[in-house]
């Protein structure tokens, strides 16, 4: 099973009712090309709407909405995740309730999201700003694999990638694979920005999921000569044996990776370089993975200052849209992956 950032993905400025329209139309258009039909693709246009309407009201600078594809060969799957920076939801609870609407609590619609949603999570921070997640599926059969995101019994695995605010495409990339208990995860951030860096994250990305479990340093030397015809990329990559509790890192350049315990923290080490360019010579690190660990993993759109610390109640997912929300550049590609174990599955 695979997980991959980037490949179906649309992102969506709101920045104030003019823009409502806009994002359900490409929403609902994005949701039909990947599959969804029916009453899902309603489910996600009137979705789209709710989100949009209630960044247009009450987050005071606006916000964004991006829908993943998420799908596997038996089900059509799309993650809505609506962010803003705005005010924050005073009561979550009074919000959540259909009907409810202030300036104050952004409530209009948040009800409906539960109804509409096979899942909804929410998290919210007064002076930060509020993130919506909302999943939609539909089961079809003989469907080719899109972005799986994987089920481990043991690891939860989340991800947000976004392009440069000037591109449509994102330089960066991420991918995961699962077997058994063994875990191997990539994130790359192709030189500038673009569809120049954006091939070389594909290329890089591509080879890694045909050879996951390769060695690392082999697998790093082979996307190297993967990548000699392009501008190159930076590059981080986590394999994680859970049977021996053990994660062997492999990082070139500025990909930050972090590791967090059960009392404490460590950076993984990075050399210098770049993949596809000037590489020098690679060392794989090991570090222990123990139960209730987790990892932070991000490109460089992301402020250096992101860290995990408090960040234990939502899901991988929310809490990578959390990290961007908090620390994006925004100024440049932005990719940030979360590692969560999950001590039920050990």
């Amino acid at each position: 099973m695979v997980l991959t950032a980037g490949n179906s993905f649309l992102r969506i400025s709101v920045a104030d009712q003019s823009y409502v329209g806009t994002a359900r139309r490409a929403i609902k258009e994005k949701a039909a090309e990947v599959g969804f039909s029916g009453e899902p693709l309603e489910k996600l246009s009137i979705l789209s709407t709710e989100l949009a309407t209630n960044l247009a009201k009450h987050a005071s600078s606006g916000g964004e909405i991006f829908f993943f594809d998420e799908s596997t060969e038996s089900t059509i799957a799309g993650r809505l995740l609506a962010i803003d920076r705005g005010p924050g939801i005073e009561n979550l609870d009074e919000a959540m309730q259909d009907g409810v609407s202030s300036k104050n609590t952004l409530g209009g619609g948040l009800g409906a999201l539960k109804r509409l949603s096979d899942s909804v999570e929410i998290s919210s921070a007064p002076g930060k700003g509020t993130v919506i997640q909302c999943l939609v599926s539909q089961s079809v059969q003989g469907r080719v694999k899109s972005n799986l995101l994987e089920k481990s019994p043991a690891l939860e695995i989340g991800f947000i990638s976004v392009p440069h605010p000037a591109e449509i495409v994102c330089g960066d990339g991420a991918a995961a694979v699962v077997m058994d208990k063994m875990v191997s995860i990539l994130v790359t951030d192709g030189l500038g920005h673009g569809e120049g860096a954006a091939e070389a994250s594909r290329r890089a990305v591509e080879l890694f999921r045909q050879n996951a479990f390769d060695s690392p340093t082999s697998l790093v030397r082979r996307i190297h000569a993967e990548l000699a015809t392009t501008r190159g990329a930076a590059l981080a990559l986590a394999q994680i044996d859970l049977m021996s509790d053990l994660l062997t890192f492999v990082g070139v350049g500025n990909i930050t990776a972090r590791i967090y315990s059960r009392y404490s923290s460590f950076g993984c080490v990075s050399i210098q370089g770049i993949v596809g360019g000037a590489l020098g010579s690679l060392k794989p690190y090991e570090y222990e993975w123990s139960p209730g660990s987790r990892m932070l993993m991000y490109s460089d759109g992301i402020l250096s200052a992101a860290k995990l610390t408090e960040r234990t109640v939502s899901s991988a997912n929310m809490t990578a849209a959390e990290i961007y929300r908090d620390f994006s550049r925004m100024n440049d590609d932005a990719t940030v992956v979360v590692v969560k174990s999950k001590s039920e599955g050990r």
